[in-house]
């Protein structure tokens, strides 16, 4: 880093020496080179501060022969930024922005990206970051990696260099658009991006090959009693990450030695940040937390045992192509999971059913505040995300489909118990009938009956449900996707299902939780509540449950099971009365969970079933009994 170049004129903004000087520190942590070429810039007498239209302070630069012009062409940053941004959406993958412009803009992006999503600031002149520096505090953000600074007009040996010091980042993918900068400026700087992206793949290609060389001279034994693990996965859904993460904290509690690299950050997405986390911790054992492993298999050693571990709701390729290894496993979390491994091609001999988990770390009883409780607000939680069940949403615009969808719909909705997914068939015709369009095609009709499945009856019969229980008690409050608001009465929404330790004080705010469906997604939710030491009332039969986690005896008790509206208000009732033992069974509920249920116990599992496929493999003929779940 060059000679610091401290400034103390006036027209600096206050605080802004202050702000300044802890961002530097925090870039010299993350880009020490950029930090260099900023502190070696002397911001010129020619730069003024002003206040802008928006009252927020901003600078006025110099422009030869004509008027100075707004740092970032705005007068009022505050104001434009968001409404430029507004339409913006992310696609999941890096960002690049073209230049520093007001400042504020990079921090807006990111805050509406995913947290694996990191803003690149294409910024040939370093003197803009300087400005913006002062103004804007871009410490969390740098701290986070989630903003990056390409500065300098050579952008390739921009981007080289922060490779080099970041290979476990992926290059952008998308350029944020914004008014300061034309059309033309926007298609070359897409071709330049284009083409620095295609010179700097070697960096890449020889981080995971030195990788792949170092495992490889590696020998790697049978799995230890303590094994050394590696926790990689390549889903950044957040159902997928605090799968990553529980199994992370799981082994920390067990004492396991192990590394963890799942996409919650920008520095966690390419490839060479899995294999090295592999490598570091000289892993005996590679827990792949998202399911399939796909062809992360072929970069590790044959005798390394990979295990793809699928989390509720994890995506089952139709497909699935990785190398098959003796002592390999795939994980499925429910009966269904596992068919459809075998069906996507793995051996039915090479998937356990492991069980749902539940992360006791986070999910506990914990004493809540007034003010969380009037946060929620109610004291029934009602958690479900509702498929968007609009005709619209599934590209459904003829006006003869848009009223086949709607006598669907409503047909659902006059009689919500009596459906079933078997009986679709029948709906569908009365529907037909009913709106007067026939579907004569096979392939429309096998169309149609899977929306019918999959949204438009899972939304009517979980909005029957709440209406049912709004009717009968006040304290209903909703959370999740798709919730209409309600009819003549107070807005019961109360936005997204929470998560990790927000959803763990919502549910101590509550005195039940109700889950509208069964789906893996939905007995995860209730575990983390009944971890939480709160009362589960969830739709479902205990056969079919049973059938679909094989396991779930010995707490399927204390899930609350109802299939019809009466028999929910009425089990919500009894659970709300003042004789029932409430402390009693939620305490029993808890202990179960935490006897059987935990990440701990799933881990535990997995390594013994590893161990016995490897025992298995060195006596020919002989195959390991396979333990009870």
């Amino acid at each position: 880093m060059g000679e610091q170049v401290e400034s103390t004129r006036e027209f600096l903004p206050s605080g802004g020496a202050g702000r300044y000087r802890a961002n530097v520190e925090a870039l010299s942590r993350f880009q020490p080179d950029v930090a260099g070429l900023v502190e070696d810039l002397a911001i010129p007498d020619d730069m003024r501060l002003v206040v802008g239209r928006d009252g927020r302070e901003t600078f006025l630069l110099p422009s030869e022969g004509a008027l100075p012009t707004w740092l970032g062409g705005s007068s009022m940053p505050s104001v434009s930024v968001p409404q430029i941004l507004a339409s913006f959406q992310s696609e999941g993958s890096n960002v690049a922005l073209p230049g520093v412009q007001t400042g504020l803009e990079a921090i807006a992006v990111a805050n509406k990206c995913p947290s694996h999503v990191a803003v690149f600031v294409v910024e040939p002149d370093p003197l803009l970051i300087k400005l913006a520096m002062y103004l804007y505090d871009y410490t969390l953000p740098i701290d986070s990696g989630r903003v990056v600074f390409l500065a300098g007009p050579d952008l390739q040996a921009a981007l080289r260099s922060f490779l080099q010091a970041h290979c476990g980042y992926e290059l952008p993918r998308k350029l944020v658009t914004v008014p300061q900068v034309s059309t033309q400026q926007v298609a070359e700087l897409q071709r330049e991006l284009q083409v620095a992206g295609e010179s700097v793949v070697d960096i890449f290609t020889s981080a995971v090959d030195e990788r792949v060389a170092a495992l490889a001279a590696r020998r790697v034994g049978a799995t230890p009693e303590t094994p050394r693990v590696a926790v990689v996965g390549v889903d950044p859904r957040r159902f997928a990450i605090a799968h990553g993460t529980g199994v992370a904290s799981a082994l920390s509690r067990l004492g396991w030695t192990h590394e963890t690299c799942v996409p919650d950050r920008p520095s966690a997405c390419h490839t060479a940040a899995r294999i090295s986390a592999v490598e570091r911790v000289r892993a005996d054992l590679v827990l792949f937390a998202s399911g399939c492993a796909d062809r992360f298999r072929a970069l590790v050693p044959a005798d390394l045992p990979v295990v793809a571990w699928y989390p509720p709701a994890g995506h089952v390729p139709e497909h699935i192509h990785e190398p098959s290894r003796g002592h390999d496993l795939s994980v499925a979390c429910s009966s269904s999971q596992r068919d459809r491994l075998v069906a996507a091609g793995v051996s039915a001999d090479d998937v356990e059913i492991c069980g749902l988990a539940v992360d006791d770390t986070t999910f506990r009883p914990v004493s809540v505040t007034a003010e969380d409780r009037q946060r929620w607000g109610g004291e029934i939680a009602v958690l479900m995300d509702l498929p968007d069940d609009r005709p619209e949403s599934a590209g459904v615009n003829l006006p003869s489909h848009v009223a086949l969808w709607q006598a669907m719909r409503d047909g659902v909705l006059d009689d919500p118990e009596g459906y079933s997914h078997d009986r679709a068939g029948e709906r569908l015709a009365e529907a037909e009938r009913a709106s007067g369009t026939a579907l004569d095609d096979s392939k429309t009709r096998e169309h149609f009956l899977g929306l019918l499945r999959a949204r438009i009856a899972p939304a009517c019969i979980a909005r029957a449900q709440v209406s049912a229980l709004v009717a009968k008690y006040e304290q209903v409050v909703t959370f999740g996707a798709n919730w209409p608001p309600r009819d003549g009465g107070p807005d019961f929404r109360r936005g997204p299902i929470p998560f990790g330790e927000e959803l763990n004080t919502l549910s101590n705010c509550m005195s039940v939780v109700v889950l509208p469906a069964s789906g893996s997604s939905m007995i995860q939710l209730a575990l983390c509540a009944m971890a939480a030491g709160i009362p589960v009332v969830c739709r479902g039969e205990k056969a079919a449950l049973l059938r679909e986690y094989p396991g779930l005896e010995s707490i399927e008790r204390f899930l609350h099971l109802y299939e019809q509206r009466r028999e929910l208000t009425r089990t919500v009732g009894q659970l709300l009365s003042s004789s029932f033992d409430r402390q009693g069974m939620t305490s029993s509920a808890r202990d179960a969970v935490l006897a059987q249920y935990t990440f701990r116990h799933r881990v535990e599992y997995i390594a013994d079933c590893v161990r016995r496929r490897q025992q298995s493999q060195d006596a020919p003929g002989e195959r390991a009994p396979r333990a009870r779940v």
